[in-house]
């Protein structure tokens, strides 16, 4: 009779669980915010309209070339006043983003990004990111949760000497997952291709992302991170050219590890479990050594551009909703499917996988944008449309001969109706 009692409870219990959670999800469905212009987005966190703890939603893409004039766009969310909603964008994409504010830090379409907050599913084109410390194209400081946010070309530039500055975020203190960034990042130290700095504080994770766009910087230059401060890496790449201006730490995919290089009679603190932070823990993660031009790193593994496209070397990955790879010819890609469903992965065949290229001897320019750039994968490039604007450029004492498709025009702008995978080829001036 007691067991008939219990099980009468504890099903009582679960309907009125449920009930509150259909309730509550309904709550918020209602109090959704849809967003599908500029001048909305930039209303969020300033009024009691758009709260910085409100459910938002693109339901449109949005071209941003109204903020190319002056200071352009206002960072979403501030240290005092973060965002701690959640921004769903629904893989819309968010184009011609500019933000001009060399003198502040934080500085991102969301400046920093609370605990709870959560940005997921938003592509970015083109953005142009200028800062002082803390800047990335999705969030300058991020202590809550990116997922699925992708950046397609465009610059990130740091002047501050601790620039913390990278192609997605800048400073990483809590999830960044299934994310990529393709563009080009320009600091001085803790600089990297996806994040600037990965820290403990407090979570600090990065798994299944990559970044393919050049780093440039004077020391603590990664492909993919340009320093950690404790934290984990997983399931991660980076194949962008790595070149570090002075004679800071350098590497293919993480640039230098604090704890390893702090001095050892010094005790960095705790986490948020009371633990001593120790070394980043690195699993299963890459660089490309021949792109980015490094052998060494303060993590993970280096390999040949042709191993970077072979499924073998990425063991323990999952290809079978997470990842996709073309068998000789792409780096690992994320699969398209934006929802967080269990099923396979849906791969948008009305999108295609662009890569350029630039053999020994010289490297890319996008769009017009002057950081080297070695190596360019653009995996959601939508069919019949025109791809970037792709100049080849010789090193001093080289030249360019021609494309390996055999044009000798080194500009170049595709009609993309297919998979495209271009060599820019140069030989030595006589």
């Amino acid at each position: 009779m007691f067991i008939k009692i219990i099980k009468k409870y504890v099903s009582i219990h679960i309907v009125t669980a449920l009930l509150l959670l259909i309730s509550i999800a309904s709550a918020q469905t209602q109090n959704v915010i849809r967003i599908n212009n500029i001048a909305d987005l930039q209303k969020i966190g300033t009024s009691s309209d758009f709260p910085s703890n409100g459910f938002y939603e693109l339901t449109g893409n949005i071209d941003a070339s109204s903020t190319r004039d002056g200071a352009g766009f206002a960072p979403v969310g501030t240290a005092s006043a973060p965002f701690t909603g959640s921004f769903n964008g629904n893989g819309r994409t968010i184009s011609n983003l500019r933000i001009n504010r060399p003198s502040s830090g934080s500085v991102g379409l969301f400046g920093v990004i609370g605990e709870s907050g959560i940005v997921r599913s938003v592509v970015i084109d083109r953005a142009e990111i200028i800062g002082s410390h803390s800047v990335g194209t999705v969030a300058g400081l991020n202590y809550g949760t990116i997922e699925r946010c992708f950046v397609n070309g465009g610059s990130v530039r740091a002047s501050r000497q601790e620039s913390n500055a990278g192609g997605l975020v800048g400073v990483n203190g809590g999830v960044v997952n299934r994310s990529y960034s393709e563009a080009v990042v320009d600091g001085k130290d803790n600089v990297g291709g996806l994040a600037g700095f990965l820290t403990i504080a407090s979570r600090g994770v990065i798994s299944q992302s990559y970044a393919v766009g050049g780093v440039t910087g004077t020391g603590r230059v990664g492909g993919l991170v340009g320093r950690v401060f404790g934290g984990t890496l997983s399931d991660c790449y980076a194949a962008g050219r790595v070149t570090a201006a002075g004679k800071g730490a350098v590497g293919g995919l993480i640039g230098d590890d604090f704890v390893l290089s702090a001095p050892s009679s010094v005790t960095w603190g705790k986490d948020n479990n009371g633990n001593y932070i120790t070394k980043a823990v690195i699993n299963r993660s890459y660089w490309d050594r021949d792109a980015s031009g490094q052998n060494a790193s303060a993590g993970g593994t280096p390999k040949t551009t042709s191993d970077m496209r072979r499924h073998a070397t990425f063991d323990g990955w999952n290809f079978l909703d997470v990842w996709s790879i073309s068998e000789g010819v792409s780096y690992p890609r994320l699969q398209f499917g934006l929802g967080g469903g269990s099923g396979p992965g849906i791969i948008d065949r009305n999108s295609w996988l662009v890569t350029y290229e630039a053999k020994t001897g010289g490297y890319l320019q996008l769009n017009g944008i002057s950081n080297p750039v070695h190596l360019y994968i653009d995996p959601a490039v939508p069919r019949d449309t025109y791809g970037p604007r792709v100049t080849a450029v010789a090193d001093d004492g080289w030249r360019f001969v021609k494309w390996s498709d055999g044009s000798t025009d080194p500009e170049r702008t595709d009609f993309v109706s297919r998979d495209i995978t271009l060599y820019a080829e140069f030989e030595v001036r006589p």
